[in-house]
Formats: C-alpha cells, structure tokens, sequence
C-alpha cells in the first residue's frame, strides 16, 4: 500500500493484491485481514484487502469493479 496516499471520501484502497478472496473494512479488523492475507499467501491463496473508511457515499463502481474481477478468476 502507498501510505502517502491522499484520503478522499467515498474511496476504497487496496491494502493487499489478490483474487482469490476479497475482505473490505475498515479500522482495527483489517490489521486482522492483513495478517490473514500473508497466512494464507503462504499456502497460495491470494486474498485482496480493501480499505473502506467511508461507506456514505459508498464508490459503488469500485465495489462492482473488485466483485467482478472476483467473478472473473472463478471461472
């Protein structure tokens, strides 16, 4: 992740790269995602972390563009 990101409301940030699972949240459980993600790196398993501070307005293309990427690979 690019911590010298500027914050704007309504974005979604991606912590962590993957494609075979997606965890979107925000606060002290996406320290627990992130942990998740690098264990199960470990056994191939590629599992994206997001970052939502702010669900109003929620960036709804966003969510559709990671959930259809996550329709992509499962086909």
């Amino acid at each position: 992740m690019d911590m010298d990101y500027e914050f704007r409301i309504g974005e979604i940030y991606e912590l962590i790269d993957g494609d075979d699972i997606v965890v979107m949240g925000y606060g002290p459980p996406l320290h627990s995602a992130v942990r998740a993600a690098l264990e199960l790196r470990k056994m191939g398993i590629k599992m994206g972390v997001y970052n939502v501070p702010t669900i109003k307005p929620l960036n709804e293309d966003a969510v559709v563009r990671i959930a259809r990427s996550q329709q992509h690979n499962r086909y």
